[in-house]
């Protein structure tokens, strides 16, 4: 784009637009129009000075078509932007539906707390829930039947890590969640 000083009628091609960083007492930050005289000269020049009539905008010959051209660049511009905003929203939902449906399937595997007297008695480890009034505990827990000093066989749910002393006070199990066997450890 060229432009034509209206005092001095000296012509000048429009370079860009620049910010302003310097040492001296102009704010830093200022918006500036670089311009280029015919004799290859920079100018720099406020924007606000650039376009408070000291310039005249020169018109091109071939403006007409060229703003047609651009226009029609920006339009297919806009409309390929458009087609990738639409493609990234599309995958976006899809992706949080995949998302949504992985948490429900997750939530499904997790073992769900059922009442104590339903808890297995065939020997199986689970998890107990005993809610207490000062601390809450989860024990891992399994059925175990005996008989001793004569009385018949009879069975009680124990804590695992106390071999005798039977868990009072629980009120529900979950099954221990089916991992699978441990990944193999390579030889080194």
């Amino acid at each position: 784009m060229r432009v034509m000083h209206k005092k001095r009628g000296t012509s000048y091609e429009v370079v860009g637009e620049a910010s302003l960083q310097s040492s001296h007492p102009i704010n830093e930050g200022v918006r500036l129009m670089i311009y280029k005289g015919d004799d290859g000269i920079l100018w720099a020049r406020p924007v606000t000075e650039f376009y408070d009539g000291r310039f005249e905008f020169e018109q091109e010959t071939t403006a007409e078509p060229n703003f047609k051209l651009k226009y029609a660049d920006a339009m297919s511009q806009v409309a390929a932007l458009m087609t990738s905003l639409n493609v990234c929203r599309e995958t976006c939902e899809r992706l949080e539906r995949e998302r949504a449906l992985q948490r429900e399937k997750d939530y499904a595997s997790v073992p769900q707390w059922l009442p104590i007297e339903s808890a297995p008695q065939d020997g199986r480890l689970f998890f107990a829930w005993k809610p207490s009034a000062r601390l809450h505990k989860l024990l891992l827990c399994s059925w175990r039947t005996f008989s001793a000093y004569g009385k018949p066989e009879s069975g009680h749910i124990y804590a695992v890590p106390d071999k005798y002393e039977r868990a009072h006070g629980l009120t529900h199990w979950a099954p221990l969640p089916d991992i699978g066997p441990p990944p193999e450890i390579a030889d080194a």
